[in-house]
């Protein structure tokens, strides 16, 4: 983009400002008369909310399975080793100690 297609950031503020300002009854009459559903536009606003806080919670999910294997001495990583718990050569992490399937196991023994 260049400055001569981005519309004026000061306009934009008054817009938000303005749309901020004015009563929920009046925007849903102009969302009507513009052919849109308000409730149907909260329900669909609503939902990427939902979505967006699922993705959040996956890679919280995701990032504490990590933090877990790598406690447990594996890594994902591109070197070849020889997992030190069941002696199967594996990809990780050059400083792993053992495989993602090993570490696993370790986790779930500890969890049960």
């Amino acid at each position: 983009m260049t400055a001569h297609n981005v519309p004026d950031k000061r306009f934009l503020d008054a817009q938000i400002a303005l749309l901020l300002e004015t009563p929920d009854d009046d925007l849903d009459e102009l969302l009507v008369a513009a052919g849109f559903e308000p409730p149907e536009l909260a329900m669909r606003g609503e939902n990427a909310i939902a979505a967006a806080r699922a993705v959040a919670n996956a890679k919280d999910a995701e990032r504490g399975r990590f933090e877990m294997r790598r406690d447990h001495g594996y890594a994902p990583g591109n070197y070849s080793a020889q997992c030190s718990v069941c002696g199967k050569h594996h990809t990780a992490d050059k400083r792993a100690a053992s495989c993602v399937e090993c570490a696993d196991a370790a986790i779930a023994k500890g969890a049960a």
